[in-house]
């Protein structure tokens, strides 16, 4: 089995980039089997739409010692290279909503509509549960594992 992931991009909206992250190869049931879900932040395009700085592609990821605005220490995890003008984006840390990220994949055991607006643009927003556990669990799974490859695939709905 892989090491790599596929990171499917399923919702693009003011208040994040949601979506799923899988094993990279297929289960032989053919039953998806998502490791977690995420959000990372939602950058405004030209045309209007919601899109994310980690474009659809194939993208080495890299284990190393990081730190986010704010912290004191250095925590382990994965970066993602090779992004068209971006350094420092992690595939993987925790936090809720997509304000809480640079660019970066902050997981969850689920996406929930919340009674918050947030950004204050289109009503109530979206974030991931459980998201400190779920990067532990993650981090747990890529036990040993030092480098692989993440497939991003962007599924928007039309007019997403």
């Amino acid at each position: 089995m892989s090491s790599n992931l596929r990171l499917q991009y399923t919702e693009a909206r003011s208040d994040g980039i949601f979506g799923w992250i899988l094993p990279a190869d297929e289960p032989p049931d053919g039953e998806v089997r998502p490791l977690c879900v995420f959000v990372t932040r939602a950058y405004k395009q030209a045309d209007g739409a919601y899109r994310p700085k980690v474009r659809e592609g194939v993208y080495d990821c890299k284990r190393g010692a990081h730190r986010l605005h704010g912290m004191t220490e250095d925590f382990e995890t994965f970066e993602v290279l090779g992004i068209a003008g971006h350094s420092g984006i992690l595939l993987g840390h925790w936090g809720s909503w997509g304000s809480n990220s640079d660019g970066c994949f902050c997981l969850g055991r689920k996406i929930v509509k919340t009674d918050q607006d947030r950004d204050g643009v289109d009503g109530p927003d979206e974030l991931v549960t459980d998201s400190r556990v779920t990067f532990a669990e993650y981090m747990q799974n890529r036990a040993g594992i030092d480098a692989f490859q993440v497939i991003v695939e962007e599924r928007f709905p039309a007019g997403g």
